[in-house]
């Protein structure tokens, strides 16, 4: 992908190389969005969290690793490492194993991301809640069971 997106500027580049920058500098990414680790305190002592994400393995793993809320996560589920990534049935069919769960067991899938978060956990049958940190417009046509833009709103929403 780095090689078609500088060839594009006219650049020549080395695409693995440039990877291999980027995942580096991104395993050192720790952010949190706001109110994240008030949150994961919170729920954690009412459920099990866990994070189920596209990405790198030892990038993801590095970067919630520097987190603050990693001790309150109890399983991390890496798209690179299952096999398949969000959106698709399989990724969450993985994920339910590693978890321990099933599709039919309470399960909120939250995430910012419509076309892999909200898209994966429509299609693999389990209720989603859209992070709408950015107060995007909600799009029609898929089915999206709770719109928050501030994850204190987490509180209210799971028991």
């Amino acid at each position: 992908r780095f090689e078609v997106f500088f060839g594009e500027q006219g650049i020549t580049v080395d695409g693995s190389e440039v990877d291999k920058f980027y995942q580096n500098s991104l395993s050192h990414q720790h952010g949190l969005m706001p109110y994240a680790k008030e949150v994961c305190k919170e729920l954690s002592k009412r459920t099990k969290l866990s994070i189920v994400t596209n990405g790198v393995g030892t990038t993801a793993n590095s970067r919630i690793g520097g987190t603050e809320i990693k001790k309150y996560i109890d399983k991390i589920v890496i798209s690179e490492v299952v096999g398949f990534a969000k959106p698709d049935i399989e990724f969450f069919d993985a994920a339910f194993v590693i978890i321990g769960c099933t599709k039919n067991d309470k399960i909120l899938i939250v995430g910012d991301s419509i076309t892999s978060d909200i898209r994966g956990g429509v299609n693999a049958g389990i209720d989603t809640c859209w992070y709408n940190f950015k107060n995007d417009i909600t799009p029609e046509g898929i089915n999206i069971n709770y719109v928050i833009n501030d994850l204190r709103q987490l509180l209210d929403i799971i028991e």
